[in-house]
């Protein structure tokens, strides 16, 4: 049998091609099956690394996540992610997979991750000892020598650097860091500074959440505190009792800054007046201590503020203050109070109590403004007192003055009937005349009587039955004699006569002064007319003064029966008309007026006919 000719192969040959096209498509697909698997690896990790960003806001966590992804994504020994410092210009290693890369730190420009940031360009290097900006330290930092090196810039969302991603000696197969390679770290570095800026705003945000919260936190402690001193501010212009006002101190000092015991010191020469409240106990009691002992003696005596948050460790300090307080002394602060501007006692709170059980600055602060308040409380009602002191003695003089004005008509009278006794020999007349003269001093014990009764306050009616006819004739007189000379027309319109149960007296007192009121108000004379009437309906007797005079002035017309209220008199004390109302009233009755300037003045005066009905019934 004989060999093949010609060109044709023969069948080993054409086997063996076939299996080395075979071979060659085995090794390309196993190429590309690798190179699927790690796409695939690719995929995931930019996966994981997507997910990573968006849902981990902590930077430090987040960029130790990155770390361990490029790691998995790219084959390299070391991976350090660098971020910028804007106010030093350096670049720190803030992430590394081994601890010695947390040492790294470059300046923009130096090395070559400082360069990278410096100008925005990534760099990819088979022998990064070749490289100008090369820094043999870093080997030195690393413990290990360094060949391949890839770095890529962390930009921010308007394109600034703000940091590098730096990847270190290639491991597998490859020598050096691929194109490949250099796109992933690009695209892992666009998330990563992205990323970056997101923590880094969510974390300004919640920064500026948190201290929105403490400024809130903070707000709402002052507006309780000024909630709290403006209730205080109330409290003490309520009282004008100085033990009241010291306890009502206290009781909201130990509130406002919580403490076991309150104490208000006030100096008085030689002692000082501590007031001592137990917010415990809710009970207070007062202490007379030799001045300048103890913390709140030496507050009150020099005036400056002390602060003891250690008292145990000062054996006597604590011995003396425990003694006082009647409980262990722990910690005390002392502000002084200054009347006037001198330094005459201290507000002091000692052990305070809440979380925080040492006294502080802003304790003391606030502490000055109640002591503020309790000095000038202190000071107003010092003022009060030395008002009504002041007060109390005028009005003695008014009702002495009251007195000898009320006096002048019955003594002028009774000086006239004495020259009409001395010179009259006629028994009955010399009678007649000493009978009036025992009324008039009669009257003047009545009214010395019912200024006593007025300026202490008591009502006190002799009350009886009354003819209209006599009473009337007997204040006509009167009448008559208190207009003599002055120019008035009386005129008496008697319109009932009949009975009346009333204190004579004092009726008669109120006919009197409201007379002579018209008389004061018609200084050029005028007309003058009292009215009796009765009022069937309500079964009351109707006084009526009409004048006129000049009227009521615009001034006193809604205290014109005040005490001393007068007006445009020389020598009035503006009880008259208080005296009236007083009279009025205790029988029963009400007393109203009507003026017009220039024109005139009416009162009116209604009292019941059977008089009032828990009067004392005379004889």
């Amino acid at each position: 049998m004989g060999k093949p000719t010609g060109g044709t192969a023969s069948l080993e040959e054409q086997l063996e091609a076939a299996l080395s096209r075979v071979a060659e498509l085995e090794e390309s697909l196993a190429a590309e099956e690798k190179r699927y698997s790690r796409q695939a690896k690719q995929i995931r990790v930019v996966r994981r690394l997507g997910g990573a960003l968006a849902r981990i806001y902590d930077q430090e966590t987040l960029l130790e996540n990155i770390v361990a992804q490029v790691m998995d994504l790219i084959a390299a020994e070391r991976c350090h992610v660098f971020i910028l410092d804007q106010t030093s210009d350096e670049l720190w290693a803030v992430a590394a997979n081994d601890k010695r890369g947390l040492k790294l730190r470059f300046r923009v420009g130096e090395g070559i991750v400082g360069h990278v940031a410096q100008t925005g360009t990534a760099v990819n290097l088979e022998d990064a000892r070749h490289h100008p900006g090369f820094d043999p330290r870093l080997e030195e930092w690393l413990g290990a020598d360094v060949t391949s090196l890839m770095a890529v810039p962390l930009l921010n969302y308007d394109g600034r650097v703000i940091g590098a991603i730096e990847v270190v000696n290639r491991g597998g197969e490859e020598i050096a860091f691929t194109e490949e390679d250099e796109e992933l770290l690009a695209a892992v570095a666009v998330h990563t500074g992205a990323a970056i800026d997101k923590a880094k705003l969510f974390f300004d945000m919640l920064s500026k959440d948190i201290e929105l919260g403490d400024v809130q936190a903070k707000l709402r402690n002052k507006m309780e505190e000024l909630d709290i001193l403006y209730r205080i501010e109330k409290e003490l212009t309520r009282t004008d009792d100085l033990d009241s006002l010291l306890v009502g101190i206290m009781r909201h000092a130990v509130q406002i800054v919580p403490a076991e015991v309150g104490a208000v010191c006030l100096s008085q020469g030689t002692v000082e007046v501590v007031n001592i409240w137990h917010r415990d106990e809710e009970c207070a009691e007062k202490l007379r201590l030799e001045a300048g002992t103890g913390l709140i003696g030496q507050v009150s005596r020099h005036g400056r503020a002390m602060l003891a948050n250690d008292i145990p460790e000062h054996p006597d300090l604590a011995r003396l203050t425990s003694e006082r307080l009647g409980r262990d002394a722990i910690s005390a602060l002392v502000v002084p109070l200054f009347l006037r501007g001198t330094p005459s006692g201290a507000l002091a709170l000692y052990n305070k109590t809440g979380s925080r059980r040492s006294f502080e600055d802003d304790d003391r602060k606030l502490l000055v403004l109640m002591a503020g308040q309790t000095a000038t409380a202190i000071e107003r009602i010092d003022e009060r007192r030395r008002e009504l002191d002041a007060n109390r003695l005028a009005t003695v003089g008014r009702l002495l003055s009251g007195v000898l004005h009320d006096f002048r008509t019955p003594m002028s009278i009774i000086a006239g009937y004495a020259h009409l006794m001395a010179e009259e020999d006629n028994p009955d007349e010399r009678r007649q005349s000493a009978s009036s003269i025992l009324k008039q001093i009669e009257m003047i014990n009545q009214m010395t009587r019912e200024i006593l009764l007025f300026a202490r306050g008591e009502q006190s009616l002799l009350v009886r039955r009354v003819q209209m006819v006599a009473f009337l004739d007997e204040i006509s007189e009167l009448l008559q004699e208190e207009f003599a000379g002055y120019g008035i027309e009386l005129t008496i319109e008697r319109e009932y006569l009949g009975p009346v149960r009333m204190d004579e007296t004092k009726m008669r007192r109120v006919v009197f002064n409201l007379a002579r009121n018209a008389r004061e108000a018609m200084p050029e004379g005028g007309r003058f007319v009292f009215q009796v009437a009765h009022d069937p309906d309500s079964d009351e007797i109707l006084y009526r003064f009409c004048d006129t005079g000049d009227g009521v002035p615009d001034d006193v017309r809604d205290k014109l029966f005040s005490s001393f209220v007068t007006s445009g008199k020389q020598d009035g004390t503006g009880l008259g008309l208080a005296i009236v109302k007083r009279i009025v009233e205790e029988h029963g009755g009400r007393i109203s007026y009507e003026s017009q300037r220039n024109i005139g003045t009416t009162f009116t005066i209604r009292i019941p006919r059977e008089g009032p009905l828990d009067s004392v019934e005379g004889p």
